[in-house]
């Protein structure tokens, strides 16, 4: 069982427990940040603490690889929410707090230089001189239902499709919305754009991107419109992704 040559890319998100009072109360996604050599937890703020459907877990675990050449060695975390004070410990976004559903974990004196997880950071942002067109793919990295390889830890890669006009903010809100067959457990999720390395800039010229990048656009949230049954859109809010520099830049 050893690492094959495996992308980076699959270790930039691990999947949450949400725990109180040691008992799991629920599951989710999270993904490594890093900001001026802090590393942070981000994921959703309704996965920290969710007032509409009454959920406080007070801390967090999150499972890490820990032998670079085993995939199936493994070390748990945990991370408290609350102090001994009673206060969070969790950033939200400086002006728009909980109407950002968004929140960070400094997580420095968890991880421990053996631990093998992939940091995104602001240059992995969507250049503001690029264009993403019309019907562009998107790549959701998560758990959902808390599916994944549960042997070598490693998450499963959804499929989507920028639904609303990027950048444009969907009804003035910070937040876009892509097509895409998602479940609960993916919440916390990056989403990013498929790899190319062909682009179109804001001038209408063709780019050809050395390599094959892809890029960060965002952190999925929750269906939209919320609670539209019997027969769901299939829509998906997702939240920009400078709101996370933002956060961790307080």
């Amino acid at each position: 069982m050893t690492m094959i040559s495996i992308d980076p890319f699959w270790i930039c998100v691990t999947r949450i427990r949400m725990i109180k009072t040691k008992s799991d109360i629920g599951i989710a996604t999270g993904f490594f940040y890093m900001h001026d050599g802090k590393k942070f937890l981000m994921t959703n703020r309704h996965v920290v603490r969710d007032e509409i459907k009454n959920i406080y877990p007070d801390s967090l675990s999150i499972r890490v690889h820990s032998n670079s050449t085993n995939l199936a060695q493994n070390d748990d975390l945990f991370i408290p929410l609350y102090n001994n004070e009673g206060n969070n410990l969790w950033l939200e976004h400086p002006r728009l707090a909980r109407n950002v559903d968004i929140v960070a974990l400094k997580i420095n004196d968890v991880l421990k230089p053996s631990h093998l997880v992939t940091m995104i950071n602001s240059q992995n942002f969507f250049p503001s001189d690029l264009v993403l067109g019309t019907g562009e793919d998107t790549m959701v990295l998560g758990f959902p239902m808390g599916f994944h390889d549960d042997i070598f830890n490693l998450p499963v890669l959804r499929s989507g499709t920028i639904a609303t006009p990027y950048p444009a903010p969907f009804r003035g809100n910070p937040f876009f919305l892509i097509d895409a067959r998602l479940h609960e457990g993916i919440s916390g999720s990056p989403v990013f754009t498929k790899p190319r390395n062909m682009f179109r800039d804001t001038r209408g010229n063709t780019r050809i991107v050395t390599g094959n990048p892809f890029y960060f656009l965002g952190v999925v949230s929750a269906a939209f419109p919320p609670n539209f049954e019997p027969n769901p859109l299939g829509l998906n809010v997702v939240w920009f992704a400078n709101l996370v520099q933002e956060i961790v830049n307080q």
